[in-house]
């Protein structure tokens, strides 16, 4: 009783969203709540044009969408678990494609992908946002990420 209280509570507060609607939901946290970005020391900053292709679901590195989210403060989710870098999101699918009993290959076929784009994809080199698009669309399950601030005063 508890426990399912609990998991009702994370999933009101924290709404499981595709990457589109992550998307949007940036764009608008830049917008209406003003957040100030803040990139980490070491990180170079984000071109205004990525900042722009990311909020408007134009295509960019997946890189930037990650560097991006923990800028504004944000952990990026996936089955629970945050990703912080392309590896995380390259193991993380790697185990949701052999749960629905795909293959590779079984990829590449549905989604269009050469098996290089599907190799950097889930050992977490760089990709474009349409390519990862293409290999969420041909998995047998619907994919759904998470934002959740890093911060208590950012849920406000």
């Amino acid at each position: 009783m508890v426990v399912s209280f609990i998991i009702a509570i994370f999933v009101a507060k924290y709404k499981l969203m595709t990457l589109q609607e992550i998307e949007k939901k940036i764009q608008y946290l830049r917008n209406e709540k003003q957040l100030k970005v803040v990139f980490p020391e070491g990180i170079t900053p984000l071109q205004k044009v990525v900042l722009n292709n990311i909020e408007t679901g134009s295509n960019y590195n997946v890189i930037s969408l990650l560097i991006y989210i923990q800028a504004l403060g944000y952990q990026f989710i996936l089955n629970n678990k945050e990703i912080k870098t392309l590896e995380d999101l390259g193991n993380e699918l790697t185990s949701i494609r052999k749960e629905c009993q795909m293959t590779q290959f079984d990829i590449q076929v549905k989604a269009s992908i050469t098996p290089s784009r599907i190799i950097s994809i889930e050992k977490g080199r760089g990709y474009r946002r349409d390519t990862l698009l293409s290999y969420l669309s041909a998995l047998q399950k619907n994919i759904e990420f998470n934002l959740k601030p890093k911060y208590d005063f950012l849920e406000q």
